[in-house]
C-alpha cells in the first residue's frame, strides 16, 4: 500500500511539473512600464524622446508633466512632454507584456530649458524603463 502512495505522489509531481510550457514561453502579462527621467539640469521644460523595442498601446503622463503628446509608429513611439521636469517618473506606457521590459529602450532626442526653450546639451540624461 505504501508503494502505491509513493508511486501516486511521484506521478502527481511529474504531472504538475509538466504544466508549464515546454517551449520556454510564458503567458503575457499586459500592463504599464514606468519611464523614469534622470536629468543633469534643474531647469528642464520639455523633452522629446523615442521609445523602441516593442509594441506600445498607449502613453499616460505622470503628475510632473503638464502637457504631453505621443505618436505610436510600427517600430517606435515618439513622446513629447512639457512641464517642470525633474528627476522622476515622466510617463507610463501600456505594453502587451511587462515581463519584456528589458526589450524597451529610450533615446532622448531633445531637451529644452523651461523659460527660454533653448536646447539643452543631452550629455548626462537618461530614462530607465521599469516594470511594476
Amino acid at each position: 500500500m505504501r508503494s502505491i502512495r509513493i508511486l501516486a505522489l511521484a506521478a502527481l509531481t511529474v504531472a504538475l511539473a509538466s504544466c508549464g510550457s515546454s517551449d520556454g514561453s510564458h503567458n503575457p502579462v499586459p500592463g504599464f512600464l514606468t519611464l523614469t527621467l534622470n536629468t543633469p539640469h534643474s531647469n528642464d521644460g520639455a523633452l522629446l524622446f523615442k521609445v523602441s523595442g516593442g509594441v506600445i498601446d498607449s502613453v499616460a503622463p505622470f503628475p510632473m508633466v503638464q502637457s504631453g503628446s505621443y505618436v505610436i509608429n510600427g517600430g517606435f513611439t515618439r513622446v513629447v512632454v512639457a512641464g517642470n521636469l525633474v528627476d522622476g517618473a515622466v510617463v507610463k506606457v501600456r505594453v502587451p507584456d511587462v515581463q519584456n521590459a528589458s526589450d524597451y529602450s529610450v533615446l532622448i532626442e531633445q531637451a529644452a530649458v523651461r523659460t527660454t526653450f533653448a536646447q539643452q546639451n543631452l550629455s548626462g540624461y537618461s530614462v530607465t524603463v521599469t516594470a511594476p
